[in-house]
């Protein structure tokens, strides 16, 4: 339990969300199949089994309060402990829509130019390989020449990342069929997008993307500024939950516990009748950082930011 806080992770959340937080008419949060839950599970170790040595096994799959429904999910769907097939898929869509698109950002923030990226992008890959040229290639004859500058930039960028994402699906689906066996018996401990023909490729969008995008100063600051938000937060409603559901919502503290969200509360507060009859093993004071974490990981950027406002009157 100390290490789901620890090592907390928006994969396992994910998993809280969708089978327990996210009610509609029960505990069962959205009620997805065992199939849909089982394709969500990007990990598959509890925080206190993570390995390195394993790309499944590399981050927290699931929290010490779900792990009940995902042991019954893993029975029902008869993955095990491995990963489900289409996960792989799910995670190498995920990777690769990113992986483009944040240069995409790059460019139309102008903390890249594309003259810049194209030059980055042949010395990491090389000129020759086939993927990154056909890219380009289409991407240039699509735009032709009657730009220039600012405009030719955000044109040329958005037909690249359009070009790059069908290689690099095209690459990903060959690597899926030439491993299938192995991924079917649960042998295969890595990721499609870092073992694909495109890998280089792939690998040379997110490298340039963490220096030239995440690094800018727009970027550097909204992150500072969400680091104070959320520590801020953390300390507002660690005291609604650690007193003011003892306290009959009495005062700042009982307060601040009606001010997070009723479906979490609801969560939370049948979770502790189950520690109190002895139907769960977990510990209160873990279900109560829980809520908060809960809570503050639900909220969206502007939310957050307006209820900080709201609170500390910053």
């Amino acid at each position: 339990m100390a290490n789901d806080l620890l090592k907390w992770d928006g994969n396992p959340q994910t998993i809280r969300l969708v089978s327990r937080l996210q009610v509609l008419s029960d505990e069962f949060g959205l009620n997805l199949t065992c199939g849909t839950m089982s394709a969500a599970m990007k990990y598959t170790a509890p925080s206190h089994e993570t390995d390195d040595t394993q790309h499944e096994r590399s981050k927290p799959g699931f929290f010490a309060s779900e792990e009940e429904r995902v042991q019954r999910v893993r029975e029902l769907v008869g993955t095990g402990t491995a990963r489900n097939p289409i996960t792989f898929l799910v995670e190498a869509s995920d990777d690769i829509v990113y992986s483009a698109v944040d240069l995409e950002d790059g460019v139309k923030k102008r903390t890249l130019r594309w003259s810049e990226l194209e030059k980055q992008l042949i010395a990491a890959v090389g000129k020759d390989d086939p993927h990154l040229r056909k890219a380009l290639q289409l991407a240039t004859d699509k735009i032709g020449a009657g730009f220039s500058g600012q405009d030719r930039d955000e044109l040329i960028v958005q037909a690249f990342r359009t070009y790059a994402i069908i290689e690099f699906v095209i690459s990903v689906e060959q690597e899926f069929k030439k491993e299938y066996d192995s991924i079917m018996s649960g042998d295969y401990h890595f990721e499609l997008t870092t073992r694909c023909s495109a890998a280089k490729f792939i690998q040379a969008c997110k490298d340039i993307a963490r220096e030239a995008v995440y690094k800018s100063r727009d970027i550097m600051t909204v992150e500072l500024t969400g680091r104070r938000v959320i520590q801020d937060l953390l300390t507002i409603f660690w005291e609604g939950a650690s007193k003011g559901h003892t306290q009959n919502h009495r005062g700042f503290e009982g307060k601040a516990y009606l001010l997070m969200s009723a479906n979490y509360r609801r969560s939370f507060e049948q979770q502790l009748a189950a520690i109190r009859t002895g139907t769960a093993k977990l510990k209160e004071e873990y279900l109560r950082i829980q809520l908060v974490c809960d809570y503050i990981a639900g909220m969206t950027d502007s939310f957050a930011a307006d209820l900080h406002r709201n609170l500390t009157n910053a």
